[in-house]
């Protein structure tokens, strides 16, 4: 596990908040009992992790239960939500998710492990800026999708692929078959 808060409890100031608290996708401090979650060593309105992927595997149950299994399942509703525009640039954030994702800014999304990811990546970077989001690696968004519980990790399959696979190994067992002497 990966974390940002110095040996000795400090936090590095130089890095955005929301990273040096272990916090990526910037969660505002509540009463959610995250696992991982830890009392900060500075007074914020973030929530603090042991690790970066506690935090951002809190940041993706976020995104599934208070978003996705609420009806919340467009990057418009989700940002306009998430980053509400009282505090933020909402359509200048719904603009960076929605060009980064590849998804239409009003497409239907599920909360497929991919879509999940992706959402986390945009999030991460919007959060804490392009250049200071890198030091988020995609190991540890893999990682944090890892640490869901099972009943939370949707995994898409596309009927088109499903269907190939299919073809492909007939094929190539065929090929298998034929060739062995």
């Amino acid at each position: 596990m990966t974390t940002f808060i110095l040996s000795n409890g400090s936090l590095n100031m130089s890095l955005p908040l929301p990273i040096r608290q272990n916090n990526p996708m910037a969660l505002i401090l509540g009463s959610s009992a995250w696992e991982g979650k830890i009392n900060c060593p500075i007074t914020s309105n973030f929530e603090c992790f042991s690790s970066v992927e506690y935090g951002i595997r809190a940041g993706m149950l976020n995104l599934i239960n208070a978003y996705f299994n609420e009806g919340y399942n467009t990057i418009d509703m989700i940002i306009n939500k998430y980053a509400p525009p009282s505090e933020n640039d909402t359509t200048g954030y719904i603009n960076y998710v929605s060009a980064f994702t590849g998804f239409d800014q009003d497409e239907q999304l599920t909360a497929d492990n991919t879509t999940i990811k992706l959402l986390s990546r945009a999030i991460i970077n919007q959060e804490n800026g392009i250049i200071d989001g890198q030091l988020i690696s995609d190991e540890m968004i893999v990682n944090a999708y890892d640490l869901l519980p099972p009943d939370k990790k949707l995994f898409y399959s596309d009927p088109f692929f499903a269907g190939m696979s299919f073809w492909v190994v007939l094929i190539l067992g065929s090929t298998l078959i034929f060739n062995n002497n």
